[in-house]
């Protein structure tokens, strides 16, 4: 109880009308950095929070995000490195007015970016502010090294190489029209890009128009699906040219529901080259993770265990490789000793590490309703 760690994350949702429990919990914090989380406004708990502004490290703000921000806007915040709002279309000035007051701001995450207005005030007032021949309105994006976007950007209209983020290492974008922000932003030390639809948008499908080459140190990328779940054609071919932009991937983390098929089978990407393949452009690939796998999908599973041969028989860099199965339902992953796919991996690969398997060499998994698979793993790490 007297240790001040334990109390420097505070939800306000836990002290609902109860501002003295609120307080003694901001007492046991004494001067520790402070995350906070704003699940809709509750004046009576933030005035209770305010005199410790100069303590807060991260905040998260939900729901009525512009009252909130009404009363943040004018504040400074010395210490705030974590900022994570969900915007809604009356609360960007007021976000843009708080964030010209937080100087040591390193990770941006904005959602919610699905009005005109959001769009707009943030082209004019966030993001070009640091372009090379404007003058600052806010303060430089270049103390950014995560941003997450979120949401539509029909609005935005940007030059090519026209946002300078120097320091940016992580980069999460969710809005329907991904390549246009890449061509705009120039990242030299970016090495992780995220990738997911996000749900309601319809993504502009079209090729990356400019130099691949300032992506070069990109080499973690991570396309995971989208918040239903299910893969659509549009995110499927946003997929297989982020394989073309991104091509010094030496660590991919990948979900095969989603884009496992299009990635590893053959496609036209290359005009007269009926055999392209599009992750063969991550040449120097030395990791890769494919979550929610299962031998059980036969049709996806052919295309990836043909590519990883190809690999071996053309002497490339063996993988380490790592399946994950997907624990959201009954029907866990299913190896069996005879499995040619598991066999052909254990082949060709520097490793096979089985994520969410038994740790013993041999046993039974429940795999459908009514039976049970026997199976073994000899070769294999399994966690």
């Amino acid at each position: 109880m007297d240790t001040p760690t334990i109390w420097s994350e505070i939800c306000f949702s836990d002290y609902y009308s109860r501002p003295s429990l609120l307080k003694l919990h901001l007492d046991r914090s004494r001067q520790v950095p402070l995350t906070i989380s704003l699940h809709y406004n509750q004046t009576e708990l933030l005035e209770v929070v305010l005199p410790h502004v100069n303590r807060i490290h991260t905040l998260r703000i939900f729901g009525d995000t512009s009252d909130v921000l009404d009363r943040l806007a004018s504040l400074a915040f010395p210490s705030l490195e974590n900022l994570f709002v969900r915007l809604e279309s009356d609360s960007v000035d007021l976000l843009l007015s708080m964030y010209s007051h937080s100087p040591t701001l390193k990770c941006l995450e904005l959602a919610g970016l699905d009005r005109p207005l959001s769009a707009s005030s943030l082209t004019d007032g966030l993001l070009s502010n640091s372009t090379p021949h404007g003058t600052p309105r806010f303060i430089s994006a270049g103390s950014l090294t995560t941003l997450s976007l979120v949401g539509n950007a029909d609005s935005w209209e940007f030059l090519r190489d026209s946002i300078h983020f120097p320091i940016l290492e992580s980069l999460t974008l969710g809005i329907n029209d991904p390549m246009s922000f890449l061509e705009a932003i120039v990242a030299p030390k970016l090495e992780c890009f995220k990738f997911s639809k996000a749900r309601g948008t319809r993504l502009v499908c079209r090729k990356f128009n400019g130099p691949t080459s300032k992506f070069d140190n990109v080499c973690r990328p991570t396309f995971v699906p989208s918040p239903s779940g299910r893969s659509s054609k549009d995110a499927l071919y946003m997929a297989k040219e982020f394989c073309e932009v991104f091509r010094g991937v030496r660590h991919a983390n990948i979900h095969m529901t989603h884009i496992l098929s299009p990635l590893f089978s053959s496609c036209a990407l290359i005009p007269h080259d009926n055999h392209h393949i599009p992750i063969d452009n991550w040449t120097c690939l030395e990791n890769l993770e494919i979550r929610g796998f299962s031998f059980i999908q036969l049709e996806s599973c052919k295309y990836f265990v043909e590519w990883v041969t190809k690999r071996r028989t053309s002497g490339q860099r063996k993988l380490h490789l790592k399946l994950v199965s997907d624990d959201s339902g009954t029907c866990l992953l299913t190896i069996r000793e005879t499995s040619n796919a598991y066999q052909v991996l254990q082949q060709c690969c520097a490793s096979v590490e089985l994520y969410r398997m038994p740790a013993s060499s041999r046993r039974c998994l429940y795999v459908g309703r009514f039976t049970t698979a026997e199976f073994t793993c000899p070769r294999s790490r399994s966690s």
